[in-house]
């Protein structure tokens, strides 16, 4: 992932969601779940993580980025 990513540099095995990071931004603006972004992922894109994985990104761009308040 390129440099600008909220996670570069992080230590560990990189999140499958990295390459997705933009479009799940871009659904957190239209105020979807971690839930729905995760349907959305593997209906729409082939995403083949788990639920979980989501959540703990959406869980860390909020430290990096304001997320919408429900």
């Amino acid at each position: 992932m390129a440099a600008s990513s909220a996670f570069a540099g992080k230590p560990g095995r990189p999140s499958e969601c990295e390459r997705f990071e933009s479009l799940i931004l871009e659904k957190l603006q239209q105020e979807l779940s971690a839930q729905r972004i995760y349907q959305d992922l593997s209906a729409e894109h082939g995403f083949t993580g788990s639920y979980d994985s989501v959540k703990r990104f959406v869980r860390r761009l909020g430290r990096k980025r304001e997320l919408p308040i429900h």
